[in-house]
């Protein structure tokens, strides 16, 4: 959300940064991300709610989820360059 605030208000060569093609790729690519993380936690929590998570399970989906949250993040601060 603030990346996605950071580059729609800051501008570069008379643009804003959210207008260039690159950005859009980045926020669309962190958004699918971000929704696929969504995904394998509600997911796990459902099959914990039922009693069938499996350690294994629930390992994948943190790890799946932390990574997720590693890209994303790096992705935001290369979004906001210097003021990262």
């Amino acid at each position: 959300r603030f990346a996605k605030e950071y580059v729609q208000d800051r501008t570069v060569f008379g643009k804003t940064v959210a207008s260039f093609q690159n950005t859009k790729f980045e926020l669309a690519a962190c958004q699918a991300e971000v929704d696929a993380a969504q995904a394998v936690a509600d997911r796990a929590l459902e099959a914990l709610d039922a009693g069938e998570l499996t350690a294994a399970e629930a390992a994948s989906a943190k790890l799946f989820c932390t990574e997720v949250a590693h890209r994303v993040i790096d992705r935001c601060l290369q979004l906001h360059g210097g003021y990262g």
